[in-house]
């Protein structure tokens, strides 16, 4: 495409009844108005995906059985209708093999963290990327959130100094109980190596606080030491760790991170928190500085519907100088049934 002249045409792997961040993502695409939904594959049950392309109002011929048939009819179509990219949202285990399939049928390409199972199949898939040329974008989130931007702007243009210590936490408390012996989708997985991988909270919540550390002050960790435990019993992977962090540029650090916190839970869905401290310098003498983002999300359970508001939190102090916003979000209302809950 020469110009933006048009929306652009997002198709959809995962998301289906059942699922969680198909749901999210579909909202974060459709906040400017550029993008449109118009084909997916939603699940590997089909009539799952034929449900959710008609609450979707999908034309039914581009909801498909399978990301392969839908990689190649897609592709297949005139450029002024196939879809411009597609937005991946399925479990770890499947990443690369989706975005492989739609990267050599010619389609760009968005994916849920993380990038892929295995260091062996990143490597091949950037290898792959390079070769065609295409798009591979892999989402973060809380990247996209205004607040979080300016405290990236305040660490970019010297503002906040030289990074002393930052304390960063995620805490849940839906794995507390064992859902996953009940059958809840997304506790099947999560807990499940071979299809998470080999990190549980580490992997699913810990990547999110790695990343914003790291993308708000463009200090990378070098260093760490983790506790990491697992409570429950029969289960593989870690449900809570607490992590030291040494930092490039000298500062230290600090991560907790937990899925079975009692209490952060409820109508919480999680917590996020992000403080850092440095040695701002005001010219005359340095009178140290404080940011600190918060997020978090709660679902309000109502009579036939689900509200998900997000809250926002932002705070800075330099020497004297104080400010902070504070933001709070009612993103949409859903039908409890359409799985997104």
């Amino acid at each position: 495409m020469d110009s933006w002249k048009r929306k652009l045409r997002m198709g959809m792997v995962g998301g289906g009844q059942g699922a969680f961040i198909g749901a999210v993502h579909r909202i974060a695409a459709s906040l400017d108005g550029q993008v449109e939904l118009v084909a997916g594959c939603f699940s590997r049950d089909f009539e799952n995906t034929k449900t959710t392309g008609k609450q979707l109002y999908l034309d039914p011929k581009r909801c498909y059985k399978s990301f392969q048939d839908m990689a190649e009819a897609e592709a297949g179509l005139p450029e002024e209708q196939r879809i411009d990219f597609v937005s991946i949202v399925t479990p770890n285990k499947s990443h690369f093999p989706i975005a492989k399939t739609f990267l050599e049928a010619g389609i760009h390409v968005v994916c849920d963290k993380p990038m892929t199972f295995t260091l062996d199949e990143a490597k091949q898939l950037v290898e792959l990327v390079e070769n065609t040329g295409l798009v591979f974008a892999l989402t973060h989130n809380y990247t996209g959130n205004p607040l979080v931007r300016y405290a990236r702007e305040l660490f970019q243009s010297g503002k906040m100094g030289t990074l002393r210590k930052v304390i960063i936490e995620y805490l849940q408390d839906f794995l507390m109980y064992p859902h996953e012996k009940e059958g809840m989708k997304q506790a099947v997985w999560r807990t499940d190596p071979s299809q998470a991988g080999l990190g549980g909270t580490l992997g699913d919540v810990g990547s999110h606080c790695i990343n914003l550390l790291e993308y708000i002050t463009g200090d990378p960790v070098v260093q760490l030491c983790a506790d990491k435990s697992t409570f429950l019993p029969d289960r593989e992977l870690d449900e809570d760790a607490n992590i030291l962090l040494r930092l490039k540029g000298g500062g230290k650090g600090i991560m907790t991170i937990s899925q079975i916190a009692t209490g952060e839970g409820g109508g919480l869905q999680g917590a996020q928190q992000f403080v850092a401290f440095s040695d701002y310098n005001n010219g005359d003498h340095a009178n140290g500085a404080f940011i600190e983002s918060n997020v978090f999300q709660e679902q309000l359970i109502g009579p036939g519907d689900v509200t998900e508001v997000w809250f926002f939190h932002f705070q800075a102090k330099m020497g004297n100088l104080e400010g902070g916003s504070t933001a709070l979000a009612f993103i949409k209302t859903l039908d409890p049934n359409d799985g997104y809950n």
